[in-house]
């Protein structure tokens, strides 16, 4: 297509690539990766915002696209036959052929970004004398993964140690090398490794991306395939212009919350979103007592299933939440100035401490870099069902249009973009690769430090298994999720208080990334309670 490398599609790209074009930032910014903005909507992805927080906040969640696909012994013989299909097209292509190790680049170290990483090294990558298993480097600023669900946990009750809810990539990566070491004969276990960084440009001809470290070297770096999970797009100085609320998105706005709490306790708090992660602030404040807490939005839990809506609303009335329907129009020292959706004029809502959170908690990143066209509304970027961007590029998380903006969404995507970009580099036909269908397996959102409100769909839960399975053992799982899924029943089950928060405290163990981070924390849990500690709900 025009000069640029990679593999030939069978159908129409979605966004129109302009080749040889190199895209330089604007000016640096922290954790920011350069993927093409619009010309109308101009909007570049940032690696530095959490993947999803008020999306994965109905996480109990996994891959459902029909589990790992292709694996194993039938995966290895049908790479020997692209072998013979030629080297002509692409870096992929004339990597394979010189022997050469795939070159991957994830930009976005969250939960979509990582488990992508993970997920792609431990494809059945070949391992033989002109093969070799990924190179896969995931590119982030901060040197801690944020597993974002467990931040209010951790902030505002106290219940999660750091090292539970937030290690460090290189434990991570460790355990990951290790779970890697038993591998099927005639494979290799690729090899992830985190660049502390950001993406400062790319040269889509020559498929080079150029990297700017923390130490301020820059390095170039070819690649086969490059994959964004930037995270939440956010959208906070437009409300907030002067910084004089707290936002509540990162693990430095959780740390800045916690020390507020604990140095100056408000009398009265606003919490602005009522989302998934302003009901979770609001509810856990109240809870803790000693402030009068106000809670901001539309409507409580828009996106939410009906079921937890209503429990939800019912325990914020048990908890003294006065929930403020309408629309906040500014923000300052005193307080808010809001707008009632009854039609009432604007008032005035004095408060110490404001609160905000979802895409409000997060800062907009604006670039004027050309590139690729076609962006959605919200500067979201068109994918086809593969997704990809465009050839060697692909896009998931939040910053991907057809799919709710979620952490269950995102983790769904980095199963199906994992196995395409190792089936891209390992040069598979196209009717192997894997398509994306979205599947909603259920929500959670905690309500206190004792309680929660979940709904399960029980036919999908069979979903879960080939996220965490190796590749070549998901396979088995396939055919049960298909035989609970073509039912075509849909049997949501409904938990509240202490059994919905037990439910998600499984259920984020579950989704933690490694088995061995998992085990840790599981007996980090289980002694805190032998010694009749709380544990996380």
């Amino acid at each position: 297509r025009g000069g640029v490398e990679g593999l030939p599609s069978r159908t129409a790209e979605p966004l129109a690539m302009q080749p040889g074009r190199s895209m330089p930032l604007a000016r640096p910014v922290a954790g920011q990766a350069v993927l093409p903005p619009t010309r109308t909507s101009p909007v570049a992805l940032a690696a530095a915002p959490p993947a999803s927080q008020e999306g994965f906040r109905q996480s109990w969640s996994g891959a459902s696209s029909a589990g790992a696909g292709l694996t194993g012994a039938c995966a290895c013989a049908v790479l020997c036959r692209s072998d013979r299909r030629g080297q002509k097209h692409g870096r992929t292509r004339r990597a394979a052929a010189q022997g050469e190790a795939p070159q991957v680049i994830v930009v976005g170290g969250g939960i979509g970004g990582l488990n992508l990483a993970l997920r792609l090294a431990d494809m059945p990558w070949p391992q033989s004398g002109r093969r070799q298993p990924a190179n896969i480097t995931l590119v982030d600023p901060k040197e801690r993964y944020v597993f974002t669900p467990l931040l209010v946990d951790y902030a505002l009750n106290g219940e999660v140690e750091l090292d539970e809810f937030a290690p460090s990539y290189k434990k991570l990566l460790e355990y990951a090398s290790e779970e890697g070491s038993a591998r099927v004969p005639g494979t290799g276990f690729g090899c992830v490794k985190h660049l502390c960084g950001r993406v400062a440009s790319v040269d889509w001809r020559r498929r080079i991306a150029t990297m700017q470290c923390e130490d301020g070297e820059i390095q170039k770096m070819p690649f086969d395939a490059l994959a964004f999970a930037p995270g939440l797009l956010g959208s906070r100085t437009e409300l907030d212009p002067e910084g004089f609320a707290m936002p509540f998105a990162s693990l430095a706005d959780a740390e800045a919350l916690r020390k507020r709490l604990r140095e100056e306790p408000p009398r009265s708090v606003a919490v602005i979103g009522a989302g998934y992660t302003g009901v979770e602030v609001a509810s856990t404040l109240a809870e803790r007592g000693g402030c009068s807490v106000a809670l901001f939005g539309s409507k409580v839990l828009q996106a939410g299933e009906p079921e937890n809506q209503e429990l939800t609303v019912q325990r914020l009335k048990d908890l003294g939440v006065a929930h403020k329907q309408g629309r906040v129009l500014s923000i300052d020292k005193a307080g808010v100035t809001w707008r009632p959706s009854s039609g009432e004029a604007e008032a005035k809502h004095e408060s110490d401490l404001v609160v905000l959170t979802g895409t409000l908690a997060v800062p907009p990143v604006d670039c004027a870099a050309p590139g690729l066209e076609g962006a959605g509304p919200g500067g979201r970027i068109k994918v086809d069902q593969f997704m990809r961007a465009a050839p060697g590029l692909f896009c998931i998380g939040d910053a991907a249009e057809g799919a709710p903006a979620t952490g269950q969404a995102a983790l769904q995507q980095a199963e199906v973009a994992a196995w395409n970009i190792f089936a891209q580099c390992t040069t598979l036909p196209r009717a192997l690769w894997k398509r994306y269908t979205q599947s909603t397996m259920g929500e959670f959102v905690t309500l206190g430090s004792e309680s929660a409100a979940a709904v399960v769909d029980v036919p999908k839960l069979a979903g879960l298994l080939p996220a965490t399975l190796p590749p070549a053992l998901a396979l088995g799982g396939v055919p049960l999720q298909k035989a609970l899924a073509d039912g075509g029943v849909s049997r949501k089950t409904a938990l509240g208080g202490r059994s919905a928060a037990l439910l998600r405290r499984l259920s984020y163990l579950y989704r933690l990334p490694t088995l061995g981070h998992r085990k840790f924390v599981a007996q980090e849990w289980a002694a805190r309670a032998r010694e009749g500690a709380p544990l996380p709900s």
